[in-house]
Formats: C-alpha cells, sequence, structure tokens
C-alpha cells in the first residue's frame, strides 16, 4: 500500500539527500518552532499552548530515529510510526491533512481559535496577512504569484507585532498587528 502524499517533494528526494535534511534537524539547523518576544514561531501552528524548545527536542529525536532507516523498507513503516510518537508535530486529520487535529507542521489556520495562544504561522496561503485573536498567518506567496506586489514578511519587536507588505507599485504597507 501507498503511503498517503508518497508523490510530495520531501518522500521524493533522493535517500541521500533526505539524510542530509535530518542531518540538519540533528544538528539544530531546522526547527519546528521558535520564541519571539510575545509569540512563537511555528510552520502551521497549534491551538493549545506548546513550548518551542520541546517541539525542537521532539523533532531532533524523531530524526535521529528515523536517520538510519532512511531508504529501506522500513522507512514507511518507522514514518508513520513517528506520526503518531510525536503526533504534537507531525499528525494529519484524518479526512483532510490540515484539518483541526493536525499537528504543527500540518494544521490549517483556519482551524486557529480566536483563544489559540500568541503566534505567527504559515502553511495556510492568504492574499494579506491574518489575524484571529492572538494568532497571525503571514503566508502570502503563493496567493500572490500572479500579481504585483503582495510579498510580506512581519517584524515582531518586544513592543508589536507589524506586517510589512509590497504593494503593486513597488512601495512597503505597514500594518499594525497587534
Amino acid at each position: 500500500m501507498q503511503e498517503p502524499f508518497a508523490n510530495w517533494y520531501s518522500t521524493n528526494l533522493d535517500p541521500e539527500l533526505r539524510k542530509q535534511f535530518l542531518q540538519s534537524i540533528c544538528d539544530c539547523h531546522v526547527i519546528a518552532a521558535y520564541d519571539g518576544y510575545r509569540h512563537t514561531y511555528a510552520h502551521a501552528g497549534a491551538a493549545e499552548n506548546y513550548i518551542a524548545s520541546s517541539v525542537n527536542d521532539s523533532l531532533v529525536e524523531a530524526a535521529e530515529q528515523l536517520y538510519p532507516v532512511v531508504g529501506t523498507r522500513e522507512e514507511t513503516q518507522i514514518r508513520s510510526q513517528l506520526r503518531t510518537e510525536y503526533s504534537r508535530i507531525f499528525a494529519k486529520g484524518t479526512r483532510h491533512v490540515k484539518e483541526p487535529s493536525a499537528g504543527l507542521v500540518w494544521l490549517e489556520y483556519d482551524h486557529l481559535s480566536i483563544d489559540s495562544p500568541p503566534q505567527v504561522v504559515g502553511h495556510t496561503p492568504h492574499l494579506n496577512p491574518r489575524t484571529k485573536g492572538n494568532t497571525h498567518c503571514q503566508d502570502l506567496i503563493l496567493e500572490n504569484l500572479d500579481s504585483a506586489g503582495g510579498e510580506g514578511v512581519f517584524l515582531e519587536t518586544p513592543e508589536s507585532l507589524t506586517a510589512l507588505t509590497r504593494d503593486a507599485n513597488g512601495g512597503v504597507a505597514t500594518t499594525q498587528l497587534d
């Protein structure tokens, strides 16, 4: 039986490239989350509080377990076990990968509530920055590919979170998010 998403980029990489990526995780060059001044940053985010350092430790543990089996028959089985063991990070929804039960890598922004912890996430494309309670989505690239402008970055200081977005004329718009 073929694993879901087997044709995705990450599962089609040459085994040596996958091992290089896993080594980057083990060396802490790739992380799952990090703390800003007042917000935690993660790819997709979470509806409940989490500690970035603990999540990153779990990511390293998972990479260390997967590394020795990359390119072997065991790889698919171990990946599946790791999704269960480290569901906080890797869980996928049952009917759709991004549904409310998904982890930090997969959760869709729309499933985060107004009461979710302060965080900045991506993974759910939008034309403009989005804010829901203390959660902010900065995934602007995909929805703006065919238009002039649209790129954006968030800047967090101890006092504020600001979105800087490029408009169609090349100027930069500044939006105070909190």
